[in-house]
């Protein structure tokens, strides 16, 4: 499944040679997807899909650098399962805003992270934030490059305003 993609972002089908990052985001929050899209760094490649058990993580493993997963939906932590133990795939980011039934988000967080996500985040988050996590994420698999440091300083610089 393909959205409709924004100016200044890509699918990653389409990915520019500028794109540094390629980051899928397995979540249905338009907002999110809206502010990513609308950062206007040409090096981010953002694509969408909703979450649902039947979407195969290891099939796109190779499309992306990261992949993002709300974990707060039906499918979350099963995607997330199958996303975080390639050790050659995308770095896998975690994202909740609510615990499981019974739980507190912090525990949930956690047991994102014990289950293999990189980093595991609480929702709402700002799409700078996410971008720069992916950033991080990234740079802990494999040595960034040049441009990555400088994309992540120019987001870091939208920090500071």
């Amino acid at each position: 499944m393909r959205m409709n993609v924004a100016a200044k972002s890509y699918s990653l089908a389409d990915k520019p040679d500028a794109a540094e990052v390629r980051i899928l985001l397995i979540d249905n929050d338009e907002l999110l997807l809206s502010d990513l899209r609308g950062l206007g760094c040409p090096e981010l490649a953002i694509e969408n899909l909703e979450p649902a058990d039947s979407v195969d993580v290891l099939a796109l493993a190779g499309r992306c650098d990261v992949v993002v997963i709300n974990i707060d939906a039906a499918s979350g932590f099963g995607l997330l399962e199958r996303a975080a133990p390639m050790d050659i795939g995308p770095a896998v980011i975690a994202l909740a805003g609510q615990g499981v039934p019974g739980r507190t988000l912090e525990h949930t967080l956690t047991l994102a992270e014990l289950r293999g996500a990189a980093v595991a985040l609480p929702k709402p988050i700002d799409a700078v934030e996410l971008a720069l996590a992916a950033i991080r994420a990234i740079g802990r698999m494999r040595m960034p490059s040049p441009d990555l440091t400088v994309l992540a300083e120019k987001l870091e610089r939208r920090l500071l305003v």
